[in-house]
């Protein structure tokens, strides 16, 4: 099985630094045409299922990138929502100041991004191979491709629990664990299950890739991840 993460278009939020968090924004023009080329980027992917985030900046990012696989039906989920961040929702990411009280803890974030990831996990454990066939043709080859949308700080925060104890995936050597998550990036992993150990293992292949946004870069230079804060 494969995942295909994409962080949500730009918002006018995320355009002046402001902190978003549970606070529902929708997209921007030029969000949306970054999700036209992320449309483009996937138009040759042969996914199978979607998943977003119900925040309207997630769904709509989703419902972009896909308008050319109109046959794919777009599931929200509400473990795929950015982390909440309380009383900082709609202000820039202040300084010296202690995380709010009625923030989202780090702990509560990690376990509904892991009860989302489990149950897709469970729903996709294949039939074991046949002995005559590859171990190779039968996980890659006829591998599902999940496309999965949500918001920078959740998809940090999942990329630090995949490679955690809770799943010890591995990081591919060509990875670049240090570009930054911007609007529409795409990350890949990929998940094989382990019939004769009855777990997954799973590599991550790509983190924050732009290749579709590389003749624009220029315009997300200034554009971060207000709501990745607090850690």
């Amino acid at each position: 099985m494969w995942l295909v993460l994409a962080r949500h278009g730009q918002t006018d939020d995320n355009l002046q630094g402001i902190i978003q968090g549970h606070k529902d924004t929708p997209l921007n023009d030029w969000g949306r045409f970054e999700s036209a080329r992320l449309a483009g980027a996937l138009r040759t992917v042969a996914i199978t299922e979607a998943y977003t985030s119900p925040l309207s900046r997630a769904s709509e990012t989703a419902s972009i990138a896909l308008r050319h696989r109109p046959e794919i039906t777009i599931h929200e989920h509400p473990g795929l929502k950015e982390r909440g961040l309380g009383s900082w929702e709609g202000r820039r990411p202040p300084r010296k100041e202690p995380t709010p009280a009625d923030a989202e803890g780090y702990e509560s974030l990690t376990l509904r991004s892991k009860l989302w990831f489990d149950e897709l996990l469970s729903n996709h454990i294949p039939p074991p191979p046949p002995a005559t066939e590859s171990k190779h043709r039968s996980s890659v080859q006829d591998a599902d491709i999940i496309f999965v949308v949500s918001h920078g700080a959740w998809l940090s925060n999942f990329r630090h629990l995949l490679l955690s104890p809770a799943y010890h995936f591995k990081i591919d050597r060509h990875c670049n664990l240090k570009a930054r998550c911007i609007n529409t990036s795409i990350s890949l992993v990929y998940c094989e299950y382990d019939h004769a150990k009855k777990k997954w293992t799973g590599v991550l292949q790509m983190w924050a890739n732009v290749e579709h946004l590389r003749d624009v870069l220029e315009k997300e230079k200034k554009v971060g991840i207000a709501d990745d804060v607090g850690r």
